[in-house]
């Protein structure tokens, strides 16, 4: 097996790049809607906050399964309910 193998079924590596952009757009948009006036507009900031902070939450979860699954058949059923239908 070669390391690009192995990164496309377990992309842990991919998913901490991710992550720490996650959270510093949650703390832009947090900064921006202090600014909207528009109630309309700070719901809009407040659901894009929320979407954000639980996809990172779901990507934190994911690499704490990912690493308590193991290797072998753990890895390979990952790999499989993870994919987009």
């Amino acid at each position: 097996m070669t390391n690009k193998y192995l990164s496309n079924i377990y992309p842990l590596p991919d998913t901490q790049n991710v992550n720490p952009g996650l959270h510093r757009l949650v703390n832009e948009l947090r900064q921006y809607s202090a600014q909207v006036m528009d109630s309309r507009g700070q719901a809009l900031f407040a659901t894009s906050m929320e979407l954000l902070t639980d996809l990172a939450r779901a990507l934190d979860d994911s690499e704490k399964t990912s690493v308590v699954e193991g290797s072998g058949a753990g890895r390979q059923n990952a790999k499989i309910t993870s994919r987009p239908r």
